[in-house]
């Protein structure tokens, strides 16, 4: 379950970051995390991860000097590299050989490794995703003095990225000119370098200028997508006339929480059907009864706004109370409710009145469905309606009780 080398690579990568910055102590910390992932003890160790982050200790511990302890690693890495690489090249330690053969070894090695490393970057052609160590070779070829070596470098270098798209390392190499001319030629020639890394820092700074803008774009792109999404969901979800939740997203949501609920805690189930609404319609019109539905679902919103609240089409609402610590609390809720509702007034001049009938079921004690509460209430509710609407009727089903208000 752990993907171990993209885990080294990322220690790696941090690590040449800090590196680059000559922050040493943090490079150094972030390759020993990326040598014990790599000798991870789930699995067989990942032998080239493990070559790679000794490799890079070694590098700062030449960079800090300490190079009894570089050559004592450099001993270690030998022995890794004969069991896992063979002949094969591997950049980092082949720039490292270069460091430490220009301090304790011979020029003719030295020139060795650096034309294997020459002839290795003519035939890379995934050099981009070396181009740190590249570029660090480069520098260490000026800072070591090594003039011709690091024209050749430079040249090719610059050829190789001169062909891509990427401005931001095309002037790492223009800087590198800069430093170049600025230790090896005269002042002409340094002053020419600089205007051409002027002119390309323009060039970069435009491109970035239009990347920024783009992104602008994307993001407001963005937004207006994330922005229709949720309207979208807001659509499927929700009864667009009241914004209250749709029949399937009500009991989707019930459903969840019954599934997970505390068997200790008592809920109920409230069905609000509003008495005659035909009648309104036929007699007053629908624009009436649209407003009698909005005016319902507002009160329903002020009431049970903490709990879940659905309409199912029509004139019948539902709402879900979680976790009742009092069971008169809800009674005395959905008779207020009642009761505020009996006295809005609807129409023109406010003269034309409706009422509910309301059926609720408790779950008090017993892990009832989602399908046997909403039948209990609705058992209610026609309890309600059959001794003379505009009343309240409760189902405790624990105890198959029916009472009224």
């Amino acid at each position: 379950h752990r993907n171990i080398q993209e885990q080294v690579s990322a220690l790696l990568n941090i690590g040449i970051l800090y590196q680059t910055l000559g922050d040493y102590r943090k490079a150094m910390s972030y390759y020993k995390k990326g040598y014990e992932a790599a000798n991870n003890e789930y699995g067989t160790p990942e032998l080239m991860l493990v070559l790679l982050c000794l490799i890079q200790q070694a590098q700062v511990l030449f960079k800090m000097r300490r190079f009894d302890d570089a050559k004592r690693l450099k001993r270690e890495i030998d022995s890794y590299y004969q069991v896992i690489a063979h002949d094969e090249i591997v950049l980092p330690k082949c720039i490292f050989e270069v460091w430490m053969e220009s301090r304790f070894g011979t020029e003719q090695h030295v020139q060795e490794l650096i034309e294997e490393i020459r002839q290795y970057l003519i035939r890379d052609t995934e050099y981009l995703e070396q181009i740190d160590f590249y570029v660090e070779f480069c520098g260490f070829l000026m800072e070591d003095g090594r003039k011709t070596d690091a024209r050749q470098f430079l040249d090719l270098l610059t050829e190789k990225l001169g062909a891509t798209e990427f401005l931001h390392l095309r002037m790492r190499m223009e800087e590198m000119e800069v430093q170049y001319q600025q230790k090896y030629s005269d002042e002409t020639h340094y002053f020419e370098a600089c205007l051409h890394y002027m002119t390309l820092q323009q060039e970069y700074e435009r491109t970035l200028k239009e990347f920024k803008q783009q992104n602008l774009s994307n993001i407001e792109s963005l937004q207006e997508l994330e922005r229709q999404r949720q309207e979208f969901e807001f659509r499927s979800k929700c009864d667009l006339a009241t914004g209250l939740l749709n029949k399937d997203t009500f009991r989707y949501e019930v459903e969840n929480y019954l599934e997970d609920r505390n068997r200790g805690v008592t809920d109920a189930m409230i069905i609000v059907d509003i008495d005659d609404f035909k009648l309104v319609n036929d007699s007053y019109g629908h624009l009436v009864g649209d407003e009698v539905i909005v005016k319902l679902s507002t009160l329903l919103k002020e009431q049970f706004g903490e709990d879940i609240c659905g309409r199912f089409g029509g004139d019948e609402f539902v709402v879900f109370v979680r976790n009742i610590t009092e069971i008169t609390q809800v009674e005395m809720r959905v008779e207020q409710f009642r009761e505020q509702f009996a006295a809005l007034g609807f129409g023109k001049n406010a003269n034309v009145h409706n009422t509910v009938s309301i059926g609720v079921s408790y779950n008090n004690g017993v892990n009832a469905s989602y399908k046997s509460m909403f039948s209990c209430a609705d058992e209610a509710l026609l309890k309600a309606k059959e001794y003379g609407k505009n009343r309240v009727a409760f189902f405790e089903i624990k105890r198959g009780l029916l009472k009224y208000v």
